[in-house]
């Protein structure tokens, strides 16, 4: 299962929705309206280079209300090969305390899951999706085993996608293993904390940040700031969390050859782009740094550059039996 999150203060008017919401707690519904710029805190998903990267329920002309891609302005909606455009649409918000994640095509989420979705113009249901595609990831809609998009105005249909869905923000493994400590209620980091790095900076402890989408992703981090890396960037964020094993329980370097279960206590968290990432240790000629991982590629920041590398372990909490 592909794929775990401050969010931007907007009006919401109250509406009612003739969707068929899973998951409709999980997030708000904004109207085009109400946002003059599209904000972090949306369902931005898409990778092309126009700006219809945000996954929006569009309101139909018969009146349901279905998934598609969508910009500050407008709207498209695919169907039977055509597309159509749209300006009375909402974007999507995750609200606090939940963010998205993209699930493989392979299995319908269930309603309880948190999946957007909404109905097409003959009635049947659909899902939320990023469709995978040549041009890039395209926000769109599915039924459970196919999906459609809208590319250069014309509907593409492809069985390359992922679900879109709003979950809790922090679904870790090992959770219960661990505690999240606050960086504002801890300036002076002490013992017992996930310290892993060895570098002659201080940035040596394995922290999960709150990205700009809402995201916790794993990161390294010191008393003052963490550091994030994504497509090349080094980001720097001050809202993050130090990790502490809880009473009865000890950190361990798991070699990268296996990632380790959910059960086993692994660090997990969501990128900005939706994608799963271990809590690891990046092997570097600058010394051991925290980082994020893939289960077969880690990436951490050394002098504000983003370094990828194979030579990784990955940070588990499990049971002291010394």
């Amino acid at each position: 299962m592909a794929t775990m999150r401050a969010f931007s203060a907007l009006l919401l008017l109250t509406v009612t929705v003739v969707l068929m919401a899973s998951g409709d707690g999980n997030y708000q519904k904004i109207p085009v309206s109400d946002v003059t710029k599209p904000s972090d805190g949306l369902l931005n998903v898409g990778t092309t280079d126009d700006d219809f990267n945000y996954l929006v329920l569009m309101v139909l002309s018969n009146g349901n209300f279905c998934p598609g891609k969508g910009s500050v302005s407008e709207a498209r909606h695919t169907f039977a090969g055509d597309s159509i455009t749209y300006t009375d649409y909402y974007f999507l918000q995750p609200n606090k305390g939940y963010t998205f994640e993209l699930w493989e095509g392979s299995s319908a989420p269930l309603a309880e899951d948190g999946a957007i979705l909404g109905n097409d113009l003959n009635g049947d249901e659909r899902w939320g999706v990023v469709c995978h595609t040549e041009a890039g990831d395209v926000p769109g809609k599915a039924r459970e085993d196919r999906a459609w998009c809208d590319i250069d105005d014309t509907e593409v249909g492809t069985d390359e996608f992922s679900f879109v869905v709003v979950v809790p923000a922090l679904m870790a493994s090992g959770y219960e293993n661990y505690q999240k400590i606050s960086v504002s209620d801890l300036r002076n980091p002490s013992g017992g904390l996930l310290k892993v790095g060895t570098t002659d900076d201080d940035f040596n402890y394995l922290v999960l940040m709150v990205l700009s989408n809402g995201n916790f992703c794993p990161g390294k981090g010191n008393g003052n700031e963490a550091r994030h890396t994504f497509a090349g960037d080094s980001i720097t964020y001050t809202d993050y969390y130090f990790l502490q094993p809880n009473k009865g329980y000890k950190f361990e370097l798991w070699d990268s050859s296996s990632a380790p279960l959910e059960e086993d206590g692994a660090i997990l968290g969501i990128d900005l782009n939706g994608e799963e990432r271990w809590g690891v240790v990046c092997h570097t000629e600058a010394g051991n740094v925290p980082g994020k991982a893939r289960e077969d590629r880690a990436w951490c920041d050394i002098g504000d550059t983003e370094v990828g590398t194979n030579e990784f372990s990955f940070v588990v909490v499990v049971p002291d039996s010394a």
